[in-house]
């Protein structure tokens, strides 16, 4: 995996808080937005939110892991017809503004 990609994890992860152990759901929602995953028409808000409570581990962290598969997840229907990983460089370079 792009270390970039790894990277614009940890940068959202700890976006509101320094020594976050895993990323929030509004983190990753923002995250959606800066790279224009939410487009308000293939991708709502609504999407996000059910993908990222989907890929929770019962009792678990929301870690890269999480991360990496739920963007396979919402690139499969933010990318029609595209290979899925392209959602990938969507997010690779991005930080959180402050």
């Amino acid at each position: 995996m792009s270390k970039k990609l790894e990277e614009a994890f940890e940068a959202y992860k700890n976006r509101t808080d320094r020594r976050a152990r895993e990323m929030t759901y509004e983190n990753f929602l923002q995250c959606c937005k800066d790279c224009g995953i939410v487009d308000g028409r293939w991708i709502r808000e609504e999407d996000i939110e059910h993908e990222y409570k989907h890929h929770r581990p019962r009792g678990g962290r929301w870690d890269y892991k999480c991360f990496r598969e739920c963007l396979m997840e919402i690139a499969k229907k933010r990318l029609k017809g595209e290979d899925p990983k392209n959602i990938y460089e969507m997010v690779e370079g991005h930080m959180p503004h402050s």
